[in-house]
């Protein structure tokens, strides 16, 4: 199926990304659509809409008509809901991320001679969680962690992990996923005067005083404690099963009926138990095992003499020195905590974290990073931006 602007009412885009990665991405497409001879009605048994399937690819373009222009790619988006009634039909589309909350519970502690990196890590993730194409920049490869991925749903996990390596999540246009920090040496955009319809509301956040990062070490507990437990599992010889845990933990330990023996740990993590039971029958399976213990540290990075405190807590951050790597680049968001907000007369090839170089006649060449953007279309495109001031642009206010 395909619509263009005979069909097309309007169009609205909305994006968000995280400077920090302190929330995940989102980014929801939805599109009007004329409902010429009831061809839509969900009550039509011939209607297109009847074709439309949850998750389904969505691939939106845009384009001016105008000598030489181009048809820009718009993103490649899921099918999330529609609707219809006599005169028009509205479908709803959101960004691929919003359907990976599967719980990953695949962390595992890593020890010191075969720490796990970020990019590992990462990795492990989004393939776990069935995501074939993506990009994870190289500098994840230089960040580790013993720590394991808490048990939380995928989408989750990549957030934290782009988190503790001082990246962002971010969508190309083809619908991927990519992990990596924000490049902030070319400029994307101009934005001057003659583009904005309003005048840039400008806000000055609250100050910070100081950045507490908390990061972590581990051990466990010196008696074993019951893990899982089901009263009656009924298994066949060299039948295979995973078990979840809720609280990471190691040294596992398999009973059946109260014995060792009748089976054999396979593979495990922090937050799982794969068990191969070695006779067929049906048992009281009992898990045991030591809980992990961690034990909170923190990192202070002073910003100001005054203002509000950042509490910071990462769960993969192991060691002092990374929980100072990640204060450093918080500190320097929230050292300059200046944002505009304005309308403007809608550019489909703007994209949220692009450097901008906006026209300010107080502050010539200043450059500021859009994170929350709107893209409306109805027979002409409008928009609306919200972007951080770069933080370091000199701040003489």
């Amino acid at each position: 199926m395909k619509f263009d602007n005979t069909t097309i009412i309007s169009a609205n885009q909305s994006s968000y990304t995280s400077l920090i990665s302190e929330a995940l991405p989102q980014i929801d497409f939805s599109v009007q659509l004329e409902n010429y001879n009831h061809a839509f009605n969900l009550d039509n048994p011939t209607s297109v809409i009847n074709y439309l399937e949850s998750g389904q690819p969505v691939k939106v373009e845009y384009g001016y008509k105008s000598p030489g222009a181009n048809e820009i790619p718009g993103g490649v988006f899921e099918c999330a809901e529609w609707e219809a009634n006599d005169t028009s039909a509205t479908i709803k589309c959101q960004d691929t991320l919003r359907n990976l909350a599967g719980d990953y519970y695949k962390g595992k502690v890593s020890d010191v001679l075969r720490v796990a990196t970020l990019y590992s890590m990462a990795n492990e993730v989004l393939q776990f969680a069935g995501v074939d194409d993506y990009y994870i920049d190289d500098s994840l490869k230089n960040v580790g962690s013993y720590l394991p991925v808490p048990r939380v749903s995928c989408r989750e996990a990549l957030q934290i992990i782009a988190n503790a390596a001082c990246s962002v999540i971010e969508y190309d246009r083809n619908g991927h996923i990519k992990i990596g920090p924000l490049s902030n040496d070319v400029i994307d955009f101009t934005m001057e005067k003659a583009d904005m319809l309003s005048s840039p509301k400008t806000v000055k956040q609250e100050q910070i005083k100081d950045i507490y990062v908390s990061w972590f070490r581990f051990n466990y507990e010196e008696t074993d404690s019951v893990l899982f437990t089901q009263d009656s599992i009924t298994v066949k010889k060299d039948q295979i099963e995973t078990f979840l845990l809720d609280d990471p933990s190691c040294l596992f330990s398999i009973r059946l009926n109260g014995s060792v023996g009748g089976a054999v740990v396979k593979e495990s993590g922090a937050y799982y138990v794969t068990v191969r039971f070695s006779a067929s029958g049906t048992y009281k399976l009992e898990i045991t095992g030591r809980k992990y213990k961690w034990i909170e540290e923190k990192f202070v990075k002073h910003i100001s003499d005054k203002g509000k405190d950042i509490e910071w807590s990462n769960p993969i951050i192991s060691n002092q020195f990374d929980a100072e790597r990640l204060a450093n680049w918080l500190a320097s968001y929230y050292a300059l905590p200046v944002e505009y907000e304005y309308d403007t007369r809608g550019n489909p090839e703007l994209d949220t974290t692009d450097l901008i170089k906006q026209e300010n006649e107080f502050r010539p060449g200043m450059t500021v990073i859009p994170y929350n953007q709107t893209l409306k279309y109805s027979q002409g495109f409008s928009g609306h931006i919200i972007a951080r001031r770069r933080s370091n642009d000199v701040d003489n206010s």
